[in-house]
């Protein structure tokens, strides 16, 4: 089992109580790195067979894994 990095969407009528929606988040196994208040984001890490915990707290709207990109270095033949 692995640690997932997840992207967790509140809706729109939860956004006043994120700090309860983070708890709940937390109870069910996340692990918190970054709440962004102002769009209603949740930012974490997970294990992985626990992601499906998450979308059953109640004012959750999605949950993402979270995409990491790499870009080619800036002498390489791919850009």
């Amino acid at each position: 089992m692995s640690d997932l990095e997840v992207t967790v969407l509140v809706d729109d009528q939860h956004r006043e109580q994120l700090s309860e929606v983070v708890e709940a988040l937390q109870a069910a196994g996340m692990r918190v790195a970054q709440c962004m208040q102002q769009i209603g984001v949740v930012a974490g890490t997970i294990e992985s067979t626990q992601m499906d915990r998450l979308c059953q707290v109640e004012g959750v709207a999605a949950v993402e894994p979270s995409q990491s990109y790499q870009l080619e270095p800036p002498d390489s033949e791919v850009q």
